[in-house]
This record gives structure tokens, C-alpha cells and sequence, in this order.
């Protein structure tokens, strides 16, 4: 582990990334899809606002001003 550069692991990332977006370089690419909206997941796992928070351990109010 004692023989591993990160510094030069970092750059050869980059350099891999702006080869890419010239189209120089062929990188394996995936495409996600948008994740569901909280509420959407809730009624999929049955569960209310405040049980789902307790989960993420969350404060009921903050979460509850970021959906509205």
C-alpha cells in the first residue's frame, strides 16, 4: 500500500476525463435515471414523514421545509 501514488492517480483521472470529452479516449459510461421523489419512497415502504426521518436521523422540521 506503501507504493501507491494518489497524487499521480488523481491527475491521470483527469487527464483520462478531458481525453473523453475530446472524444480521444473510450471511457465505460452508465446513465442512472432520476431518484424517486421521498414521498414516492415512503408509500412504497409504507411508512409516515416522521418514521422515515427517524430512519436518516433528520430533524422533523427541516425535512418537512425542504418538501414543502
Amino acid at each position: 500500500m506503501g507504493d501507491r501514488n494518489l497524487g499521480a492517480e488523481i491527475l491521470d483521472g483527469i487527464n483520462e476525463i478531458k481525453q473523453f470529452k475530446k472524444g480521444k479516449l473510450a471511457l465505460r459510461t452508465h446513465e442512472l435515471s432520476e431518484p424517486l421523489p421521498p414521498k414516492v419512497i415512503r408509500l412504497k415502504l409504507s411508512m409516515s414523514q416522521s418514521a422515515s426521518l427517524i430512519k436518516v436521523r433528520c430533524k422533523f422540521k427541516a425535512q418537512k421545509n425542504r418538501i414543502n
